[in-house]
């Protein structure tokens, strides 16, 4: 598997950069059809900021999918759900569970595929089920493989 490259990071930093400048916009009067063109795209760019702030780590773990299961390397993680590289990227939609034998307890977790990357193999996965579960478990996969501090770009 390749190193990880976060291509999240340089659109959440654009998205980031794109909602100051039309908080700004907006703060000077303009005609109501372009007031309400500015607020139509920030909205759009608000609907695309991340729920819950990521968190860069490096650990291996288990997906299990109907097709079988496969290793993958976990690059990030949040309470909502984490980026995965694997050899055969998933179609979006696809329901797996995403495993962590090495930790104590062997915990795991339901998640969807929202997002397939084909050329890198990377998948991003949405958990669902339990809410405290998945947040204890993000929390005890940062603090055994956390690489660095929270993206301030992430946070949601």
């Amino acid at each position: 598997m390749s190193a990880p490259a976060h291509d999240w990071l340089p659109e959440a930093q654009t998205l980031d950069g794109d909602r100051r400048r039309l908080e700004q916009q907006l703060a000077v009067p303009h005609s109501p059809a372009i007031e309400a063109a500015l607020r139509d795209e920030l909205r759009w760019l608000k609907q695309r900021q991340r729920r819950y702030q990521r968190h860069l780590i490096a650990c291996e773990a288990r997906l299990d999918v109907d097709e079988g299961t496969y290793q993958v390397q976990v690059f990030d993680i949040s309470e909502g759900g984490a980026l995965l590289e694997l050899d055969q990227p998933l179609e979006p939609g696809a329901r797996a569970q995403l495993r962590f034998p090495q930790l104590p307890g062997r915990p795991a977790t339901w998640c969807l595929v929202r997002h397939a990357s084909r050329p890198a193999g990377r998948i991003g996965v949405q958990f669902s089920g339990d809410a405290a579960a998945n947040a204890a478990l993000a929390a005890e996969l940062l603090r055994l493989h956390g690489t660095s501090p929270p993206s301030p770009y992430c946070g949601g």
